[in-house]
């Protein structure tokens, strides 16, 4: 529903336009819209922050309502393809408001704007701006300052330049001189020596401050820090001993340190000479005469609790009247105050991790979401407010994950009466951790006491032959004893040393063999010394290296000169018994012998292995050929020793 009513067809443009704008004087209206549409002209009010219509005008007056406009504002009626933009300087009921008009061309038409500079009526002492006790405080210590930068954040329409012009205000005395440089000028302050950029002229910001550092000042006052040049002319400023004062376009404090590091402003003479930040946000204010109070909801007390670690029962509501008309009345800012400190300055210059910073800011400092909150619960305004200036992605952190969800609306009523009940909420999902065991090891005995990888252990193995059935049968029996006792080991926890018995093997059952020949195998130190410690081992060998010896098994035919008591008794572990010896009259018996022997990486000599030159023939004729060098694969290698004796590798 439109606030007022026309008659277009009676009353002349130039009342209209007379009307629109002394309306909006008395309704405090910051903005005025003229949207031309296909058949009309809308006109909208800003009032506290929203967007409510005026009139409208019908299409047979717009162009005569636009250009009455571009008149005032002293604009070139003419142009209607290029923006404008130009101010008025109105009075109405004794009261003087400066306007700044800017038109845009869109399809329909020429779009203009005309913002309200209500500086005239909402500058005043900054004890009445609406800042907290202890951010107040902070601004008055800021302010006491001789020299330093002094920054005030916030985003378009946050009220920055109310601010800035209150503290050139509170300063301004006979005492001081104060400069400031502004683009455009939007208020005349008495006692301040102002100064418009012209970039056309040759006013720029660089040619301006080398002059005004020449006129003594005190105080220098600079519009808005926009680029890296403007960043770093007014730091160097800062230098030399002036007290500096300008605004950025940023959300919070930490955003603005992180902003001027990213503009290359040197971090030593930022943590040097920048005193403090004054970050600010815009909210609207609840009106007094017909706010209400009610029970906090569940997501409300969540919420407050969560950010100000607070118990909050009842809240302020808006509501509506005929004096606010949406239950809200003029804006108030919400602020953070930030002094550098020791810990900051040294976090900046020496140019620490941004979350070092972040948590050098906030340790100390209240942040802007909590100063909003606490003004919610003291009912100067809603708690729907707070949350349309809260901004996730500046205002919190990774590590504030859980209350993100909760103010997303993620999190469930369960778990939201945990939070309030002070119990630990789990909103991430259990992950569930397989503990993996270490699998044993299978250590492959065939790889390890064959001299090669590719030897293939499922080739049938050639025996020697035997002469005699009987001594065959017991040969199998002593094998297969030692094979259970081995597998019945305790110590053992992997059948990783079973594969021994299948490893290739010589087997030697002529009973004619002599002392003599045993002997020439048997007495091998290094050999008997490893056979003994090898049970100990629990943990499965390594593989052998380049360089190393790997042992081969023998087994070879003892006869009753030779028992093999010691030899099972060697490798036999403690805890348990022996096998069975052989009697006197029994066929001979067969026992395993590792020997050692190089393996076939071994660069350094094409010697032959010493088991040819280890064993004669037990009939003392020619020792056997040496086996001829196989260029395919050694594995198939067979080296024999004469009758009754071979070896396989």
């Amino acid at each position: 529903m439109a606030l007022h009513e026309f008659d277009y067809d009676k009353e002349p443009t130039v009342a209209i336009v007379k009307k629109i704008l002394s309306d909006s004087i008395k309704l405090k209206a910051t903005d005025i819209h003229f949207d031309p549409r296909g058949d009309h002209l809308s006109v909208k009010f800003r009032l506290n922050g929203d967007l409510q219509e005026y009139t409208t005008a019908p299409e047979n007056v717009k162009v005569n309502i636009i250009t009455r406009i571009k008149i005032l504002a002293g604009m070139n009626i003419t142009e209607t393809t290029n923006p404008q933009v130009g101010s008025i300087h109105f009075e109405s009921d004794n009261i003087s408001q400066n306007m700044r008009v800017s038109t845009l061309p869109i399809v329909e038409g020429e779009k203009v704007v005309v913002h309200l500079s209500n500086y005239a009526m909402n500058i005043k002492n900054i004890d009445k701006l609406g800042i907290n006790k202890d951010n107040l405080k902070k601004l008055k210590d800021l302010i006491k300052e001789n020299s330093g930068l002094l920054l005030i954040t916030g985003t378009t329409g946050s009220g920055k330049t109310t601010t800035l012009y209150s503290i050139l205000k509170e300063l301004n005395n006979k005492s001081s001189n104060i400069i400031s440089i502004e683009e455009p000028i939007k208020m005349k302050l008495d006692g301040i020596n102002q100064v418009e950029l012209n970039p056309d002229k040759g006013i720029t910001l660089k040619n301006v401050l080398h002059n005004i550092l020449l006129q003594d000042p005190n105080v220098i006052s600079i519009s808005e820090l926009y680029d890296d040049e403007t960043a770093r002319s007014a730091i160097r400023t800062a230098i030399t001993g002036k007290l500096v004062i300008s605004t950025m376009q940023t959300k919070s404090a930490y955003q603005t340190i992180d902003t001027l590091l990213n503009m290359d402003v040197e971090n030593y003479l930022l943590g040097s000479y920048l005193n403090g930040i004054i970050s600010q946000r815009i909210i609207k204010k609840l009106c007094p005469s017909c706010r209400d109070k009610r029970p906090a909801t569940k997501y409300e007390k969540t919420i407050i609790k969560k950010i100000l670690h607070k118990d909050v029962d009842e809240l302020y509501y808006a509501e509506g009247c005929e004096d606010c008309r949406n239950g809200y009345i003029r804006q108030i800012p919400i602020t953070e105050v930030v002094i550098l400190d020791d810990e900051l300055r040294n976090a900046i210059s020496n140019n620490k991790d941004h979350s070092l910073i972040r948590k050098a800011i906030y340790e100390s400092n209240k942040t802007i979401i909590q100063d909003g909150l606490e003004k919610a619960i003291a009912g100067d305004t809603s708690f729907d407010e707070i949350m349309r200036v809260l901004d996730i992605k500046v205002d919190l952190t990774d590590e504030d994950e859980e209350l993100k969800q909760i103010i997303l609306g993620n999190v469930n009523d369960e778990e939201l009466d945990k939070i309030n009940n002070n119990e630990t909420t789990k909103t991430e999902e259990p992950v569930e951790e397989a503990e993996q065991k270490p699998a044993p090891e299978q250590t492959d005995v065939k790889e390890e006491s064959t001299p090669t990888e590719g030897k293939a252990p499922e080739e049938p193995q050639e025996e020697a032959p035997i002469e005699n059935e009987e001594a065959h049968e017991e040969t199998a029996k002593a094998e297969e004893e030692k094979t259970t006792e081995v597998a019945e080991e305790p110590k053992v926890e992997t059948p990783a040393e079973e594969p021994k018995t299948e490893t290739p093997v010589v087997e030697e059952t002529k009973e004619n063999s002599t002392p003599e020949q045993t002997d020439n195998i048997v007495d091998n130190p290094p050999v008997e010394e490893k056979a003994t410690e090898e049970p100990k081992v629990e943990a499965p060998a390594e593989e052998p290296k380049e360089d190393e010896i790997t042992p081969i098994r023998i087994d070879i035919g003892i006869t009753e000169d030779n028992p093999p008591e010691e030899n099972n008794e060697e490798e036999q572990p403690k805890d348990e018994q022996p096998a069975e010896e052989p009697k006197e009259d029994e066929s001979p018996v067969t026992i395993n012998i590792d020997v050692p022997m190089e393996t076939e990486e071994e660069p350094k000599t094409n010697d032959p292995v010493p088991f040819e030159e280890a064993a004669p023939t037990p009939s003392g004729n020619e020792p056997a050929p040496k086996p001829e060098d196989d260029d395919d694969d050694d594995d198939d290698d067979n080296f024999n020793y004469g009758d009754g004796y071979s070896l396989q590798m």
